[in-house]
């Protein structure tokens, strides 16, 4: 449903949209820091994330248990109804079945068109308007707020089978070549199956489906949903009368699409400029600029290291995921996540890792085609050669015969040198597509690279 609220208690409007989705998206995940942090209802909990296993396409894999749990798994029509409920003690007036359409700004205030679903159609004044209307940015645009940079695309399901105990995170590029992919077990006995991409997630889902389970179109109860999810801001979160929250505002993770955290975050940044404004009788867009610092501060280094993070991600092989998960599980990577892994904070952990002389070898390796390596085989046997994982054999005998194909047919070294890859430069036009700290970073590692090759002679 599409909620319209409006304070009773203080002159201005907002705008919150309410969404109790019954087949699809009926289960949230908040972080457990989350309900101490703002005090958000229990009595919705239905569950728990402790244990997480991250699988890549060739089989490593890393099992993470926390002491404690992560996260919690949420009922969102629950979720939903506590927080209206708390709203409707707070004074709020809440209008079911009505949609703001258009948002005008006036020196004297604001004044917003509603639709109602039986058709009928009024207007709404008010000192001030908070627009959270998720990834509808119609309202933005009139403003000239502009949308988000990027947008990835989530599908996701839930089926009447549960594969493992573990919450299962999917590194497989085939499956998504620019996020994941996730099985999380519910208490219900089934499994949620969603993934995220950047393009063609429905179509991605369903044939992860028809591997998983076949048969599963068959099934009335099962039901594909997918969205869209905002990645990175807008040119401006405040105009005059006006703010933006939550995903509206593209306050969302670029690791792993989340939002909630963030949304609630900063709307008590919101709450904070609004009382100053009504105190100070200003609403002008310099007064309401104190919410973008605000916010910026307490999640702009978030939203940034995210980014590259995908970025950097994005062009990794599956190759270079399997030996960072044989890397993890080898060389005491895994005492660092512990140490450093936090549910909604993930800055940290990332820069954490990007320290790591091995790390850097794998991630910052330039992209393996056009740099000596024949075909991704002999890519996953240096790379394996690198974590100390084993003797740089071939995993199985369908991985040797390929790798004979492919040496056969393009001349491919039987052997490659984990030392080669300390000589890779990136050529000028990969480095012109790079954004610079990755860039900058990529010649550290290298330069740590050689240096560690320079010490071992």
């Amino acid at each position: 449903m599409n909620i319209k609220i409006r304070w009773k208690s203080c002159p201005f409007a907002m705008s919150w949209s309410l969404e109790v989705v019954q087949e699809v998206y009926t289960r949230l995940q908040i972080g457990a820091a989350a309900f101490q942090e703002f005090a958000l209802p229990h009595d919705t909990i239905v569950g728990s994330l402790r244990q997480t296993r991250a699988r890549a396409k060739y089989g490593a894999e890393v099992l993470y248990s926390p002491s404690q749990a992560l996260a919690y798994i949420v009922d969102k029509a629950a979720f939903n109804r506590a927080l209206a409920r708390r709203a409707l003690d707070a004074g709020v007036a809440i209008r079911e079945g009505a949609r703001a359409v258009t948002l005008h700004t006036e020196p004297a205030g604001v004044h917003v068109a509603v639709v109602e679903q039986a058709g009928r159609q009024y207007t709404v004044r008010a000192q001030l308007a908070i627009v959270a209307c998720g990834v509808r940015y119609k309202l933005a645009k009139q403003l000239g707020l502009g949308m988000p940079q990027e947008f990835l695309q989530g599908a996701q399901t839930e089926v009447p089978f549960v594969w493992t105990p573990y919450t299962e995170i999917a590194l497989d590029k085939s499956l998504s070549p620019d996020a994941f992919g996730w099985i999380v077990p519910l208490e219900t006995g089934w499994s949620r199956v969603g993934l995220m991409a950047g393009s063609g997630a429905y179509c991605r889902l369903t044939r992860w489906l028809d591997r998983l389970l076949p048969g599963w179109r068959e099934t009335p109860d099962i039901h594909v949903g997918c969205k869209l999810i905002a990645q990175g801001g807008l040119s401006r979160t405040y105009a005059e009368r006006v703010l933006v929250v939550g995903e509206a505002a593209g306050q969302v993770k670029w690791t792993t699409g989340g939002g909630i955290y963030y949304a609630i975050l900063c709307a008590h940044l919101a709450v904070d400029t609004i009382v100053k404004a009504f105190a100070q009788g200003s609403f002008t867009a310099s007064t309401l600029a104190h919410y973008e610092h605000a916010w910026k501060r307490a999640i702009g280094r978030e939203l940034q290291v995210g980014r590259y993070f995908r970025k950097l991600f994005r062009r990794l092989h599956d190759a270079q995921v399997e030996a960072l998960l044989q890397l993890a599980e080898r060389h005491g990577l895994m005492d660092l996540v512990h140490a450093k892994a936090d549910f909604d904070w993930h800055w940290e952990l990332i820069v954490a890792m990007l320290k790591h002389a091995d790390v850097r070898k794998i991630v910052l390796a330039p992209t393996f085609k056009g740099y000596g390596f024949a075909c991704h085989f002999c890519a996953l046997r240096t790379l394996r050669t690198m974590s100390g994982s084993g003797r740089g054999h071939h995993k199985s005998a369908s991985d040797r015969a390929a790798h004979h194909t492919c040496g056969r047919a393009l001349g491919c070294p039987a052997v490659i040198a984990p030392e080669s890859l300390t000589k890779i430069r990136p050529t000028p036009r990969q480095r012109l597509g790079w954004p610079s700290p990755l860039y900058s970073l990529a010649l550290a590692g290298h330069a740590c690279a050689e240096r560690d090759a320079l010490a071992a002679r």
